[in-house]
């Protein structure tokens, strides 16, 4: 006995019996997602319906008969059986509920427009993001308990020395331990320090669970197969995204910003958008060739000649890749990102756009829809940079329309607070340049007073300090 339940081992009809109810929980586990999907899908339809025809009373909301008749039988089952004081049955669930998860793990992952989660939930992939690492960790602390309570169990039942031999057991450890690995590279302290490091294990634990796991035990084979079929369906539309272009790179005047301006695909982009790209052999190590992907926000318009990207060189691959010549070839895979489901902007009484050092590489692309939409009216945009050549690539020389608004944070001429000459600051006419870091309360309080309907979208660091205070 352990933890209060009870080491029990029953015969064959038993065995069954625990089995039927095992996979019954993790049916049910793996269409509960379904079930979210189809309740969102519902407040959409009534979203719609009441922008059409007014609102309505009452919310639809799907329901399942089947779960709810399988689950009649289950509990019967279960009374029968006395399932809720064996042992092995916990261990055994744990198990089978975390590999139920993993098909929707990997389709959280998809990066592709065509992930059927992102056209039914309408959010990108990296809005999907947050939910693949919460599940991930829900997954391993199942997993983990599941290894955890077997090896109690052994050790209770004096069969460790024998059964670590095995191989459903070998592998399962094996299992464990790149799982527990991923999950040490993946916190956000040792993601930080290095994120391409994160990234290559991120990749080829995913690669290497599924024949363990396949191999481990034959009843979670359904889940592995799902996993594979999504994750060479992702290879398959990542490779399809790619294309090798040249590419030509130039440092930003007065800046350690790189510029790398490749031409424009056939289709084109959004606004706010970003690609994947892999830098030539000979700006990395030739054993990372075609592994090192970073994504980089789209900085040029939609529909412009050239797809120009705007990078500051820190350390890795980008810093590889500043070291390359002038002219190159770069694969480039995408574009992908929430500029596919950006609201309607006429909407709004006011918009504030924040921007924050490169993070103006998404917000200027995005300011620039937002004033075609809004007819130049009712936005205001704020930047802070380390100096006016930073954002000068974003405005040129020439009148800027909108309500424009830098902050230069770097050393130089001029008091905190105090308003400069945007000529001075190598900016076009038009833009209200400021010495220090803005106010934020002062901010939105100006922009959003005596308005109701507030549309605000922000893109830096907090942790890089570059728009100071929150």
């Amino acid at each position: 006995m352990a933890f209060g339940f009870h080491f029990i081992f029953p015969d064959a009809a038993g065995l069954a019996a625990r089995r039927s109810a095992l996979d019954f929980h993790a049916t049910v586990a793996q269409l509960s997602a379904v079930v979210v999907v189809a309740l969102l899908q519902g407040f959409f339809l009534v979203r719609w319906f009441r922008s059409r025809w007014g609102r309505g009373d009452e919310e639809s909301r799907p329901s399942s008969p089947y779960l709810k008749h399988e689950g009649e039988e289950e509990g019967n089952w279960a009374r029968k059986a006395k399932a809720w004081s064996d042992y092995l049955h916990l261990t055994k669930r744990f198990a089978i509920i975390g590999a139920s998860q993993l098909p929707l793990h990997y389709l959280l992952s998809l990066k592709s427009p065509l992930s059927p989660l992102q056209l039914l939930t309408r959010l990108s992939h990296e809005q999907l993001l947050e939910t693949h690492q919460v599940l991930g960790r829900l997954i391993q602390i199942l997993l983990t308990l599941h290894a955890s309570f077997y090896l109690n169990f052994y050790l209770r039942s004096s069969l460790l020395a024998k059964r670590i031999k095995d191989a459903d057991v070998a592998l399962g450890l094996t299992l464990i331990t790149l799982l527990t690995l991923l999950g040490t590279t993946a916190l956000r302290p040792l993601r930080n320090v290095s994120y391409t490091l994160f990234y290559r294990v991120h990749i080829a634990v995913a690669c290497a669970i599924l024949p363990l796991a396949w191999f481990h035990v034959s009843h979670i084979r359904p889940y592995i197969a799902e996993c594979a079929l999504i994750f060479t369906t992702h290879t398959i539309l990542r490779f399809l995204a790619s294309r090798t272009v040249p590419a030509t790179l130039t440092t930003l005047p007065g800046t350690s910003l790189l510029k790398i301006s490749t031409p424009a695909p056939e289709s084109t982009w959004q606004a706010g958008q970003h690609i994947f790209l892999r830098g030539p052999a000979r700006a990395a190590p030739a054993s990372w060739a075609g592994l090192s992907a970073n994504p980089f926000t789209i900085a040029s318009n939609p529909g412009s000649p050239s797809l120009d990207l705007i990078i500051r060189p820190l350390r890795g691959a980008t810093k590889h890749l500043a070291a390359a010549p002038g002219k190159v070839y770069v694969t480039l895979e995408g574009p992908y990102g929430a500029g596919r489901w950006m609201p309607d902007w006429r909407g709004f009484d006011r918009v504030l756009l924040v921007a924050g050092g490169v993070g103006g590489t998404f917000i200027a692309p995005v300011w620039r829809s937002v004033l075609a939409a809004r007819g130049g009216e009712g936005a205001r945009l704020v930047w802070v940079a380390r100096s006016g050549a930073e954002v000068a690539w974003a405005f040129g020389t020439e009148k800027v329309e909108g309500d424009v608004e830098v902050f230069i944070t770097g050393s130089g001429e001029g008091r905190e607070g105090v308003e400069m000459q945007s000529a001075g600051a190598g900016l076009g006419e038009g833009v209200l340049v400021r010495r220090g870091r803005p106010v934020w309360r002062e901010v939105v309080d100006e922009v959003f007073a005596g308005w109701l309907g507030m549309g605000v979208i922000m893109a830096s660091s907090w942790e890089r300090g570059d728009l100071g205070e929150r």
